[in-house]
C-alpha cells in the first residue's frame, strides 16, 4: 500500500446473529479470467499439491460466501477506485446555458445529472452505477454536442465521460483482451489472433469493430465474426485475422477500435493488442534469464541461443549494454572478439557460451540490474533481435573448485541456483550415476523428492553411502515419508537410522533457533544470521524426521517452533490455543566413516525461486564439505 493511502475495508465472516453486508456468489464469472470465482479459488488450492485439496471442488469451495464489514462505516465509495475526478460539478452552469431551451425539461435533467455526479462520492454499487450510466448517457452526448468546441467545460466533460467508461467496464465486469497464442511470424500472409470479451454484467453486450490502428501493411479480415453479442455472465471469443495488404511496414503497435453497446448506451474503446511479433528470429538466454551472483565473484557464465527460420540468412555481431564496467567475453580466451553469429543455408540455431565480467561498484554490489544483449546486422548496423539477463548480487561465500554432482528432483530451482553460485554442476542422470566413479566428486546433492522422480536411485543407495564413508560429502534435501523411509522403499538413503514423519512448519515466519551456532554448517563459508530467515514464503520446512525416530549419531542443528494459534491475532478465539512441539530435525548432520552426511528438511527451493540471499547462503554451506578450506 502507498504511504498515506487509506486502508482497504476489512471483511470477516458474520457471526450467527449478524446479517451479511456482502454475499459473494462464487459461481459468477470472474471478469479478469472468464472463469467462475469458484473455479479460480479451487485452482489456487491445487497450486500447493503437497497439501491438497484432495476433495472435489463442490466440497472444497462453497458456492456462496457471506461477509461482513469489520468497520460498518466503510462500505461504499466504490467509484473512487476509478482514479479520476468524475464530478466536475463546477461546470454545471455552463452545461445549463449550452442546452437551455433545446427541449422541455432538459435543465432539470442537467440538475439531476449534477446531483448524481456529486452523489458518486457517497458510494455506488457497481450494478447500480452501470444502470445509471445507461440512463444518463444520451444526456452526456447531448451536452458534449452543445458545448463550444475547445472550451474548458467541454474538455472536462469529455474527461468525465472517459472515467465513466472505465467505471462501466469495471462495474459491469467487462474484460476485453486481444492476443495471440504465440509470437507471430510477420512473413506469413495471415496472422491469427483472438478477441475475448467477458461480460459479467446483468445486461447483454454488443461489440462492434470500427477499425485498426498501429499496423502497417495489414488489415483485418472482413469475414471475421463481428459484431459480437455477449449475453450476461458469458464470454465471447472471436478469431481475428491480420492479412497482408501491400508491402510490410515497420509499425507494429496494434490497436483495435471497438464500440461497446448496452442497449441505448454506446461508447468507443481502444483495445491494445498483446501480439508479439517475430521475424523468424529469436535470441534467448539459457538455462534462464536471472542469475543470483555472489558479490565479488567477478564473472559468471551462461549461454545465448540464437534461433532463425530456414529462410533467414543472419550475419550479425553481438553487443551488450549494462552498467559501466560490465563486459562479455567468449567462453574460451582463444575465441576472437567481436563475436560474429551467422546462420543460413539450413543452419537454424546456434548456442553461444559466454562469460560476463561484472563491475566491482558499490551500487552493483547491492541492487539487481539488467544486461541487454542484442544482435546488430553486420551490413547496416540495425538491431535484429535482443534479450535481457538480470543479475541479482548476493553476499554469499562459496567453496572454490568444488566438484559437485547433482541428482535432480522434480523442481529445477536448486540446480539453477547452484549453477549461478558455483558456475558448474554435474547432473547425474541414471546412466552417468551408474557408470561414473563417484570419487570424482567432493559433494553429491540429492535434490528434493529425487527418489520420487528417479526409481533407479534406490539401486544406487549402497554406492552413495559407500562413497560417503570413503570421504565424500552427501547431502539429501527433503522427501516425503513414503518416498524415503526404509519400510516403504527397502533402501534407506542415510548412514544411520532415520524415519521421516509428516510434521511441517507452515508459518514462513516461525522462529528458528540455532542449536549449534558454531557448527561448520552454520558458519562456513557463511555465518548464518537471524536475517537469513526473514522474508521466507509459504513455509519453513516439510516432512520433518520424527522425534525419537532417528539415531543419536545425528547432530540437531536447528529448532523451529510453529507459532501457536494464540500468537496469530487473526485466529484468536475463546477456544484453547493449539500448541506445537518444536521441530529439531529440520537440519541433521552426521559423520560416516571418513565422510559426512546432511539431511535438510528446509523448503529452500521456494525461497530460491525468489532469489532469496539467506537461502542461497544456507545452500552454499550445505554443499561445503567439513574439511574444505578454499573459498571465494
Amino acid at each position: 500500500m502507498l504511504a498515506g493511502a487509506e486502508a482497504p475495508p476489512l471483511l470477516r465472516a458474520p457471526a450467527s446473529d449478524e446479517q451479511a453486508d456482502l454475499v459473494l456468489e462464487l459461481d459468477r464469472l470472474d471478469p479478469l479470467r472468464g472463469e467462475s470465482l469458484r473455479e479460480v479459488a479451487y485452482a489456487t488450492l491445487l497450486l500447493h499439491r503437497s497439501q491438497g485439496p484432495f476433495e472435489a471442488m463442490d466440497d472444497a469451495i462453497p458456492a456462496v460466501v457471506p461477509l461482513r464489514f469489520e468497520d460498518p462505516a466503510r462500505k461504499g465509495d466504490w467509484v473512487a477506485r476509478l482514479g479520476g475526478d468524475v464530478a466536475p460539478t463546477g461546470d454545471a452552469e455552463a452545461w445549463r446555458s449550452a442546452v437551455a431551451g433545446r427541449r422541455p425539461g432538459i435543465e432539470a435533467e442537467v440538475d439531476a445529472f449534477v446531483a448524481w455526479l456529486a452523489g458518486l462520492r457517497d458510494g455506488h454499487g457497481p450494478h447500480r452505477f452501470v444502470e445509471d450510466c445507461r440512463r444518463l448517457w444520451p444526456l452526456v452526448d447531448e451536452l458534449l454536442a452543445a458545448l463550444p468546441a475547445g472550451s474548458d467545460a467541454r474538455a472536462r466533460l469529455a474527461e468525465t465521460r472517459v472515467d465513466l467508461c472505465r467505471g462501466i467496464l469495471e462495474g459491469g465486469g467487462i474484460r476485453l483482451t486481444w492476443r495471440a497464442r504465440e509470437a507471430l511470424d510477420d512473413r506469413l500472409e495471415a496472422l491469427p489472433s483472438e478477441l475475448s470479451v467477458t461480460n459479467a454484467s446483468r445486461a447483454p453486450l454488443s461489440v462492434e469493430l470500427r477499425g485498426l490502428e498501429g499496423v502497417a501493411g495489414r488489415d483485418l479480415d472482413p469475414d471475421d465474426g463481428l459484431p459480437m453479442a455477449v449475453p450476461p455472465d458469458r464470454r465471447g471469443v472471436r478469431t481475428l485475422t491480420l492479412r497482408r495488404r501491400g508491402a510490410p511496414g515497420a509499425a507494429w503497435e496494434p490497436v483495435l477500435l471497438l464500440r461497446l453497446s448496452f442497449g441505448e448506451l454506446s461508447f468507443p474503446v481502444r483495445l491494445h493488442g498483446r501480439l508479439p511479433l517475430r521475424s523468424g528470429l529469436e535470441l534467448r538466454p539459457e538455462p534462464y534469464d536471472r542469475f543470483l551472483v555472489p558479490v565479488g565473484l567477478g564473472e559468471f557464465r551462461f549461454s545465448l541461443r540464437l534461433r532463425a527460420s530456414p529462410l533467414n540468412r543472419i550475419d550479425g555481431e553481438l553487443a551488450m549494454t549494462g552498467p559501466l564496467g560490465a563486459r562479455f567475453l567468449p567462453e574460451s580466451d582463444r575465441d576472437p572478439l567481436p563475436i560474429h553469429l551467422r546462420l543460413g543455408g539450413g543452419l537454424e540455431e546456434t548456442l553461444l557460451s559466454l562469460r560476463v565480467r561484472l563491475p566491482d561498484v558499490e551500487d552493483q554490489r547491492r541492487n539487481p540490474y539488467w544486461l541487454r544483449f542484442y544482435l546488430v546486422d553486420a551490413g547496416d548496423g540495425h538491431e535484429l533481435v535482443s534479450s535481457r539477463v538480470q543479475v541479482i548480487p548476493a553476499e554469499v561465500g562459496v567453496p572454490e573448485g568444488l566438484r559437485l554432482g547433482l541428482i535432480r528432483g522434480p523442481d529445477p530451482t536448486i540446480e539453477r541456483s547452484l549453477e549461478s553460485l558455483l558456475g558448474r554442476v554435474d547432473a547425474l542422470d541414471p546412466v552417468r550415476l551408474a557408470r561414473l566413479d563417484l570419487d570424482a566428486f567432493d559433494t553429491i546433492l540429492v535434490a528434493s523428492r529425487a527418489l520420487l522422480r528417479r526409481p533407479d536411485l534406490r539401486a544406487q543407495v549402497h554406492r552413495l553411502l559407500a562413497w560417503a564413508r570413503r570421504g565424500g560429502h552427501l547431502v539429501v534435501l527433503y522427501h516425503k515419508d513414503r518416498e524415503f523411509n526404509l519400510a516403504d522403499t527397502g533402501a534407506l538413503l542415510a548412514p544411520l537410522p532415520l524415519v521421516l514423519g509428516r510434521e511441517r512448519v507452515t508459518r514462513e515466519d516461525a522462529p528458528v533457533k540455532l542449536l549449534l551456532p558454531q557448527h561448520r554448517l552454520l558458519r562456513i563459508p557463511n555465518r548464518i544470521q537471524p536475517s537469513d530467515w526473514d522474508d521466507w514464503v509459504q513455509e519453513r520446512g516439510l516432512y520433518f524426521p520424527e522425534a525419537g525416530a532417528y539415531d543419536a549419531g545425528y547432530e540437531e542443528l536447528l529448532e523451529i517452533r510453529e507459532l501457536p494459534v494464540e500468537e496469530v491475532p487473526a485466529l484468536r478465539d475463546d477456544a484453547e490455543p493449539t500448541r506445537f512441539e518444536p521441530q529439531r530435525g529440520s537440519l541433521l548432520a552426521a559423520t560416516t566413516g571418513r565422510g559426512s552426511y546432511v539431511y535438510c528438511a528446509l523448503v529452500l527451493h521456494r525461497q530460491l525461486q525468489g532469489h532469496h540471499a539467506g537461502a542461497a547462503r544456507i545452500l552454499a554451506n550445505l554443499v561445503t564439505p567439513p574439511r574444505w578450506d578454499r573459498f571465494r
